[in-house]
């Protein structure tokens, strides 16, 4: 157990990440070497491949995580949390609804369940389960950027900026967030300010940066800024296939070629 711990938990640093991502890597294939039918092993494995993008690995083991411990709640949130962006949104709201039975004060669990509502497009739904996020862990600060994109995506600009402003100014989600809503009112000099300072906080490549651009209609721009994103393996990456804010790339060649890059599984 300690090292699917070590494995699930791992602490990364700003300086050291390549070499955290091996000690982690190694921490979880051996517990899955020690205790090959301990789901939670399989669980902590996937959790690392996916991270580093290598979906088809990190999906295998997280079935088979379920499969072996299919009333464990912390590995049906981790599949409720993975599954709506790499195969099944349906199947991740009902991993949710089941870990959330098992477990009912386990906040994360239905911000997960609100994910899965936003992939499915039922964003009036997901609003109501960003609420309940809050209410169970109202220090989860991020159920709000849940809220906020989902009311993006419903046009309801300035509700989203509402929520949006009970984050902290600079966490990442709230300045993508306002970035996108600048995009939506057509703001395409702000911004570019406002990714700037987002760049210069956070770093060069961004899932986030692909997904503002998006929202500007400059589509070569998205595409310039996905493919930073996936060079660098950004974890962020694993939205691409379902988020419904980047719609309007999926009409490109270029989102298929990217898909099939980043080998994303089939359905």
């Amino acid at each position: 157990n300690l090292l699917v711990q070590l494995a699930a938990r791992y602490g990364f640093s700003n300086t050291n990440v390549a070499q955290e991502w091996l000690d982690a890597d190694a921490a979880a294939q051996r517990a899955v070497e020690l205790a090959p039918q301990l789901g939670s092993a399989y669980s902590a494995l996937a959790e690392l491949q996916i991270g580093r993008l290598d979906f088809a690995n990190g999906l295998a083991n997280l079935n088979r995580a379920i499969s072996l411990v299919p009333n464990n709640a912390e590995v049906l949130a981790i599949g409720a949390r993975e599954l709506p962006w790499l195969s099944d949104a349906r199947e991740g709201l009902r991993l949710a609804d089941q870990a959330i039975a098992l477990d009912p004060l386990n906040g994360p669990t239905y911000q997960w369940r609100a994910y899965a509502l936003i992939v499915l497009r039922r964003f009036s739904d997901a609003i109501a389960a960003g609420r309940k996020v809050l209410e169970v862990a109202p220090k989860q600060l991020t159920a709000h950027a849940q809220i906020g994109n989902s009311l993006i995506a419903l046009n309801e600009l300035e509700a989203a900026a509402a929520e949006f402003k009970q984050m902290p100014a600079d966490h990442p989600l709230r300045m993508a967030g306002e970035a996108m809503i600048a995009a939506c009112r057509g703001e395409n000099k702000q911004v570019d300010r406002m990714i700037a300072h987002m760049r210069s906080l956070v770093g060069p490549a961004r899932f986030q940066y692909g997904q503002v651009y998006t929202q500007t209609g400059n589509l070569d721009r998205a595409f310039a800024e996905f493919d930073k994103a996936a060079a660098a393996k950004t974890p962020g990456m694993i939205y691409l296939r379902a988020d419904p804010l980047i719609e309007p790339i999926r009409r490109d060649p270029r989102y298929f070629a990217l898909l099939r890059r980043l080998r994303f599984p089939t359905t």
